[in-house]
């Protein structure tokens, strides 16, 4: 009864690897709300089931891609992206039934802020803000422009994928701890 029991346990542990595999993983920038760069080739790098084939679809023209994951279910594509627009729809398809679909996508131009402090010092905060911030916080209803930002980390070594402090966010009133320099540069823009 012993043996029965520590088989059946072997298989469950077994069968529970396995789905966990199967799971479409991609990276943490990649979420409903994100804007990709137009005009350009988007990598689309990820895991899947192990030797599937992965399927990127949009619907923008021309946004459809496959790749073949390895044997450790590791896969890259390059995606075209269109001109500055949307909201677009991506879904990434291992075949296996479970779908990674984000929404609200946008296409467009895509800024790097770094630096120091500076660029986390909010358009209006709990430890700081911008000059008229109540001003500045009225015109914030911009969808188009969104922000993602990236936990501070450090590594001696490269990694796979940042860390997310906070997913896509659309600049709006209700978002005033978003990135002052980040939000009136891109304002301008």
């Amino acid at each position: 009864m012993k043996i029965l029991s520590v088989i059946v346990s072997a298989t469950v542990i077994v069968v529970s690897s396995l789905t966990m595999h199967a799971k479409i993983e991609l990276p943490s920038v990649f979420s409903d709300n994100m804007v990709v760069q137009q005009n350009a080739k988007l990598t689309v790098a990820g895991k899947a089931k192990p030797l599937s084939t992965v399927t990127f679809r949009s619907d923008w023209e021309g946004g459809e891609c496959k790749a073949k994951a390895d044997k450790e279910g590791r896969f890259v594509m390059k995606v075209p992206t269109p001109p500055a627009g949307g909201p677009y729809t991506i879904i990434v398809d291992d075949g296996t039934g479970e779908k990674k679909i984000l929404q609200n996508v946008l296409s467009g131009e895509v800024w790097l802020c770094s630096g120091q402090s500076n660029m986390e010092f909010p358009v209006k905060g709990d430890w700081a803000q911008v000059m008229d911030a109540d001003r500045v916080i009225a015109t914030m209803q911009r969808p188009a422009l969104r922000l993602l930002q990236i936990r501070n980390t450090t590594s001696v070594t490269p990694i796979d994928d940042a860390s997310v402090e906070f997913g896509w966010v659309e600049s709006s009133p209700a978002a005033a701890s978003f990135s002052a320099i980040g939000y009136l540069c891109g304002r301008m823009l």
